[in-house]
Formats: C-alpha cells, structure tokens, sequence
C-alpha cells in the first residue's frame, strides 16, 4: 500500500500536479516514504521557479519532524 501511494505521489508529480502528490503523500504513514515524497514535491516546485512556495513547504517539513528521530 505504502509503496503504491508513493508511486502515484510521483506520478502525480509527473503531471504536475503538485497539490494532489502533497495529499497523496499525506496518506503514507512511512516516514522515510513520505519524506522521499515530499523532497520531491520541493524538488519539483524548485524546478518550476517556484522559490518561495518550496522554501516553506521545507521549513514546515522540518518543523514537522519528531524530536526523536
């Protein structure tokens, strides 16, 4: 399940779709997927110029980080 959640996170990326892999990837309960997923997510805003959107897209997934990880 997890890995399928991540494979339409991407995919959905692919498309452009940037919203729908944030939601996607809000469903997977790995830390380490979700994780890969959200990096792509700001990897991909980065890629179309939008700076400011994946700047703080990172800081609240830093934030968001458990303290004990």
């Amino acid at each position: 399940r997890e890995a399928l959640l991540v494979a339409l996170a991407l995919g959905a990326l692919e498309l452009g779709a940037v919203d729908e892999a944030l939601a996607i990837g809000e469903r997977i309960e790995h830390l380490e997927r979700r994780a890969q997923v959200e990096t792509e997510v700001v990897r991909a805003l980065l890629g179309t110029g939008e700076r400011d959107r994946a700047q703080r897209l990172a800081r609240a997934l830093a934030e968001s980080i458990p303290a004990d990880v």
